[in-house]
C-alpha cells in the first residue's frame, strides 16, 4: 500500500518553515567594468593612434588604474561610442614603383604577342 506524506515527519512545508532559506536573487543590475571615464580614456587612445589593436589597448589599460577587461569588452565600449575596428590594409612600398610598372607593361606586351584568336596563352615562370 502507499504511504501517506504525513508519516514521514519531514514534508516540504516543514522544510520551508524550519529552514526559511532566502531565495537566491535572479536577474537585476550587473555593474559595468568600464565607467564613462575609462571609456573616454580608450577613445582618447584611439584618436591619438588609430592603428591600435584591441590587445594593445588592453595592455595600455593594464598600466593604468583601470580594471583588466577582455578585448570584447573594449570593442563593445568602442562600438557604443560609434567607433568600429577594421583590419588595416598596408600597401607594400614596392607596389607601384617605376620598376614594377615597367615589368607589368612588358608582361602585358608579351601576353598580347601570344594572342591566338580570342584565347590567350598564359606565360609560366
Amino acid at each position: 500500500m502507499g504511504r501517506s506524506h504525513q508519516n514521514f515527519g519531514y514534508s516540504a512545508l516543514k522544510w520551508i518553515v524550519e529552514n526559511a532559506a532566502e531565495p537566491k536573487k535572479r536577474g537585476g543590475f550587473k555593474p559595468k567594468k568600464l565607467n564613462v571615464d575609462h571609456i573616454s580614456e580608450i577613445v582618447a587612445m584611439v584618436e591619438e593612434d588609430n592603428q591600435l589593436t584591441l590587445d594593445q589597448i588592453r595592455s595600455k589599460l593594464a598600466g593604468m588604474a583601470i580594471p583588466v577587461v577582455s578585448p570584447a569588452t573594449i570593442s563593445r565600449s568602442l562600438n557604443g561610442m560609434a567607433f568600429t575596428m577594421k583590419k588595416c590594409h598596408q600597401e607594400p612600398a614596392s607596389m607601384n614603383t617605376l620598376a614594377n610598372k615597367l615589368k607589368r607593361k612588358q608582361y602585358a606586351e608579351k601576353l598580347l604577342r601570344f594572342q591566338v584568336g580570342k584565347f590567350y596563352l598564359q606565360l609560366c615562370k
